[in-house]
């Protein structure tokens, strides 16, 4: 869907500049006109196309496992544009002139100058124009402007995200004991998570499973949920209701479910985790640090330093570390 809206930009530009040219006349013929338009369009259809191109090739370097979800979009959307703009500077002339070559032209000579738009247009671009001093102050004030833009990504005004957050039907709570506790132990905290979110209006229902793994699809294949099956481990299973039927989305009930069961009573050392089903390729986890050393020991004290620099980010949550 995206590379057919943007793979006949360039057509639409060169076959209406031509038409605008042949409605001109000015004593040339079609083939010259035709000529003198693409040429005029030529420099800016350049650039618009590799300003599309910039946006979407940085994608083709993203790693692991969105890597192969993500590469097709730059490099098959690139390639489009690309072959795209040859066309239409170089196959749709060619075919005006064959099938529209000998047609009257029906434009008026306001609408050849770009009618109400163009007028515009020139009134906005011809003191730029006027003189090298208007054109380096108009370009100085775009320079500041797109660094100012850049600047709201430092100060957090505009969020960055490749894929939005998606609004599922269900959520799960995984729940991690201490090493050594029971599956009474797990099924008591699980039994109190579900009763923290069955107070929600938009859960319909909460299953729970303790000491053993619970269904689990794609994504938790991928988190490795079927080997869940360690008496302290446990999970929690959640269906909202449709989303017709509620107000939040599934992203902001999960906030909230996050924020309810930090007030449940646990053991020590205990992890509570809220899942939400990933907008694209799963992952084992939105943030993961792999540590290797020489020995046990020394990765340990290093996962420590690493847990706790997670932990003093504001906006990371679910900090888990696989030592304990």
């Amino acid at each position: 869907i995206f590379s057919i809206g943007i793979l006949v930009d360039d057509a639409i530009v060169v076959i209406e500049n031509i038409s605008r040219h042949w409605a001109m006349g000015g004593g040339r013929d079609r083939r010259q006109a035709a000529i003198e338009a693409v040429a005029e369009v030529g420099n800016p259809t350049i650039v618009a196309t590799l300003t599309v191109v910039a946006a979407l090739l940085p994608m083709l370097f993203v790693s692991g496992m969105m890597g192969p979800y993500m590469s097709p979009i730059p490099a098959n959307a690139s390639a489009a544009m690309i072959f795209s703009f040859f066309v239409a500077v170089m196959v749709t002339p060619w075919l005006m002139l064959k099938f529209a070559g000998r047609s009257p032209a029906h434009a008026h000579a306001d609408q050849a100058g770009g009618g109400m738009l163009g007028r515009v247009y020139t009134a906005v671009a011809r003191p730029i124009l006027s003189s090298k001093t208007a054109s380096w102050a108009f370009l100085l004030a775009i320079g500041v402007l797109t660094l100012g833009s850049l600047a709201l990504f430092y100060t957090k005004d505009v969020t960055v995200k490749l894929l939005p957050f998606d609004n599922k039907s269900e959520l799960s709570v995984t729940i991690d004991l201490p090493e050594g506790f029971s599956v009474e132990a797990t099924d008591a905290v699980a039994q109190a998570v579900a009763g923290k979110v069955l107070e929600l209006s938009e859960v319909r229902s909460a299953q729970t499973h303790a000491g053993t793994a619970a269904p689990f699809n794609f994504n938790g294949l991928v988190r490795h949920s079927f080997l869940r099956s360690e008496p302290q481990q446990g999970d929690v299973a959640l269906n909202l209701s449709p989303k017709s039927e509620r107000i939040r989305s599934s992203h902001d009930i999960a906030l909230d479910i996050r924020q309810r069961i930090a007030s449940i009573a646990v053991p020590a050392g205990t992890s509570l985790k809220v899942v939400e089903p990933p907008p694209g390729p799963p992952v084992m986890a939105t943030l993961l640090a792999e540590i290797y050393g020489p020995d046990g020991e020394a990765r340990r004290k290093v996962a420590a330093k690493v847990e706790a620099a997670f932990r003093s980010v504001p906006f990371i949550v679910d900090v888990d570390n696989s030592y304990g």
